[in-house]
């Protein structure tokens, strides 16, 4: 019994979300309907305008830089924002001798509000694996570019669609996957 209630007490935050992101060739996707790019996140008992100003603090408190990342703002509406976090996965290339390279994650997103609700969709996100000495960024890529010479390990797809590289793809589920348990967390969390 006691197990019982601890094996509860670990999962239930997973299963009350219900709604996840998982990553196809084409983007990151709604893991129970695949037509849509958005999470949903509900059943918070809070009025739109509350969950509007705590999504608001939350992009803020989690932001290294939250004046630059807000994009967008219609009150109790609609949030556009930017968001970075460096190293989120890690690939080895053996061109000229074997090197891993981490591979961070740079994402638009949007969270619009409506009935207790808030839609989460990343709008676009961009891998980026280094910088050369002129400021010119490498980029992992979800479908392996034609012509993609040295770099196949940073492809989560080769070009047939096949899955190359499961780790990236894994990571970057879990990456914006803990993003939605996080923001749920926050507007669940009473004020202190």
């Amino acid at each position: 019994m006691k197990k019982a209630t601890i094996a509860l007490a670990i999962f239930l935050p997973l299963i009350s979300i219900a709604q996840s992101f998982v990553l196809t060739p084409y983007g990151l996707r709604n893991k129970l309907d695949t037509s849509k790019s958005f999470v949903v996140i509900d059943s918070l008992k809070l009025t739109t305008n509350q969950l509007y100003t705590k999504s608001l603090n939350f992009i803020k408190e989690t932001s290294k830089n939250s004046e630059s990342s807000i994009k967008l703002q219609i009150d109790n509406e609609y949030i556009g924002f930017m968001g970075y976090q460096s190293a989120i996965s890690s690939a080895t290339m053996s061109f000229l001798g074997k090197q891993t390279y981490n591979i961070s994650v740079r994402y638009e997103a949007n969270f619009k509000f409506r009935d207790g609700k808030i839609r989460f969709e990343i709008v676009s996100f961009r891998l980026p694996i280094m910088t050369d000495q002129y400021g010119n960024e490498s980029y992992a890529s979800l479908i392996e570019p034609k012509g993609s010479v040295g770099w196949k390990n940073f492809n989560v797809w080769d070009k047939n669609l096949v899955l190359n590289n499961e780790k990236i793809k894994t990571d970057i589920e879990t990456f914006f996957n803990k993003k939605v348990l996080e923001l749920k967390k926050y507007l669940t969390d009473a004020d202190w």
